[in-house]
């Protein structure tokens, strides 16, 4: 498969970071936080995008703008497959966030996610309520019985 040439590779992206600041070394470090993001590197895509937060906080951005969308997608995914489910779940709402306000549409797995993460942190009410947000917006949504869930006592 050959490469893009006009998306940098992670080589190229480390060595723009060491010239780069503000919200251009942001977006740099948002790249490469996708591109190590994945059950191995989870802790690692973490820091990156955890600097890339810091470095467009300090460049003035709130949280809501587009260009948050892969920082918190990143955050969300890497928390979650370290059992990390609360932290998962707030970056998956801020995700979500940032669809609604900015895209026509938001990405449906991602709320099936947050779904599941609820699920794993027992947090059921929270995890039906995001469920009945999602069958009201795709009908094609099975009908589900959160009757059957128990919360499990340690």
């Amino acid at each position: 498969m050959e490469e893009d040439p006009c998306v940098p590779s992670d080589e190229e992206l480390w060595a723009s970071i060491l010239i780069l600041d503000g919200e251009a070394k942001a977006d740099a470090l948002t790249s490469l936080a996708i591109s190590h993001s994945g059950y191995e590197n989870s802790q690692y895509a973490i820091a990156l995008a955890e600097e890339a937060k810091d470095l467009f906080f300090s460049a003035g951005f709130v949280g809501d703008e587009v260009e948050f969308t892969w920082v918190w997608g990143v955050l969300a995914e890497s928390n979650a497959y370290l059992g990390r489910y609360n932290e998962a779940i707030d970056a998956g709402l801020k995700y979500q966030k940032v669809f609604e306000k900015h895209l026509i549409d938001e990405y449906p797995q991602m709320r099936w996610d947050i779904i599941r993460w609820y699920l794993e942190a027992y947090r059921f009410e929270e995890a039906k309520a995001q469920f009945e947000v999602l069958h009201d917006r795709y009908k094609y949504v099975s009908e589900l019985d959160f009757s059957d869930f128990k919360y499990i006592e340690n």
